[in-house]
């Protein structure tokens, strides 16, 4: 390397004109911590016809820490058509990934090289990996840099009182979505419409670039992935934009029903039977994802028996207790609690729901 001569140098061709395919990797291990330039070439597009175009190429570089799993760590990424363009890297002690992807601009002429100056001597060596693979590394990368809050450092709540985020990102010739579910029982759907695309391809397991449904399970997360395609020659230009609807959808235990209660704050009725009250409250409230009746039984002798029958269920259906039909009964005996729920069937369908009670106490010794 003239600007540093004592730098040691490797390289390795990752494309030959014959390749039909678009992805490739390459591993090497660093022994000690190291300044590190990492450096795609292509052809000189000045040896060439008029005609003929660089690519576009990404590079995606991430230090490996459990490849079987998935567990890869975001260290950096560039996009770029440049016949040559660096990454400088200081990196630590450990073995590492380049994951590359190019968007062909010239089919017939398909080249790509990595350079590698570095202080110690570290072998390039080419990865030999599927496109199923190569897209699940590349987004456990991904992943990981939006966990770490070296990519997309603005978050959007996606569900503030369940502490679900979204970050969105469009940067490395990629447009990334991604949701962080910290709930401890609500699933949130999603479903998206293109209002502007250009330049980006989705990636599996979506195939709809214009429409498609996110599902977040508690304690997960999910990326939805783009990648620049195009038959556009101003392919350094991409965009994404989106209306999204979202709905919650949650597992209730008997604990998290009562936190519900002490949350929200409900209007609390007093059971008033012929005149006579008793220490015997209900609240009804409206979830983001159906309704609750909650009994609340502070006698210690009076036994509540209530009914409910629905005359409408819309996009509802009874999950507590378990029913056949439209008429549930419950008994509430002292000093306990019990809850009626209904559930949205249809994510992102409205609901209203129409019933009538009856009750009756009963005096138990």
């Amino acid at each position: 390397c003239l600007a540093r001569p004592n730098f040691y140098y490797s390289s390795i061709s990752l494309f030959e004109d014959k390749d039909t395919k678009s992805f490739a990797a390459a591993k090497f291990y660093v022994p000690k911590k190291s300044l590190v330039y990492i450096t795609g070439y292509q052809r000189s597009s000045r040896k060439y016809e008029s005609s003929y175009q660089n690519s576009y190429f990404n590079l995606l570089v991430a230090r490996i820490i459990n490849l079987e799993e998935d567990q890869l760590e975001f260290i950096d990424s560039i996009y770029t058509q440049s016949d040559i363009k660096n990454l400088e890297l200081n990196l630590s002690t450990g073995e590492y990934i380049i994951l590359a992807d190019v968007d062909w601009v010239s089919p017939n002429l398909k080249y790509l090289t990595l350079g590698f100056y570095s202080e110690h001597k570290i072998e390039l060596e080419k990865f030999d990996v599927e496109e199923s693979r190569h897209l699940d590394y590349t987004k456990a990368t991904l992943k990981q840099g939006f966990r770490s809050g070296k990519i997309g450092k603005d978050k959007d709540y996606a569900d503030k009182y369940n502490n679900v985020f979204k970050q969105t990102q469009v940067a490395f010739g990629m447009g990334m979505i991604y949701y962080k579910n910290n709930s401890e029982n609500g699933t949130l759907h999603a479903e998206f419409n293109a209002m502007g695309l250009q330049n980006l391809q989705i990636c599996k397991p979506h195939t709809s670039n214009n429409h498609f449904k996110v599902h977040v399970k508690p304690k997960s997360e999910e990326l939805v992935l783009y990648r620049v395609r195009t038959q556009s020659n101003d392919r350094m230009t991409y965009m994404m934009q989106f209306k999204i609807m979202k709905a919650m959808e949650y597992e209730y235990s008997d604990e998290d029903l009562k936190r519900l209660v002490s949350d929200k704050n409900p209007e609390k009725i007093h059971l008033d039977v012929n005149g006579t009250k008793y220490d015997i409250f209900k609240y009804f409230i409206k979830l983001d994802d159906g309704y609750l009746w909650f009994y609340e039984n502070l006698t210690n002798n009076v036994r509540l028996r209530e009914k409910l029958t629905f005359h409408d269920l819309k996009n509802l259906q009874i999950v507590r207790p378990s029913a056949e039909g439209k008429e549930i009964s419950i008994t509430v005996d002292p000093h306990q609690s019990k809850s009626i729920l209904t559930q949205r069937i249809e994510p992102f369908q409205s609901i209203s729901v129409t019933y009538c009670q009856t009750n009756s106490i009963e005096t138990i010794s």
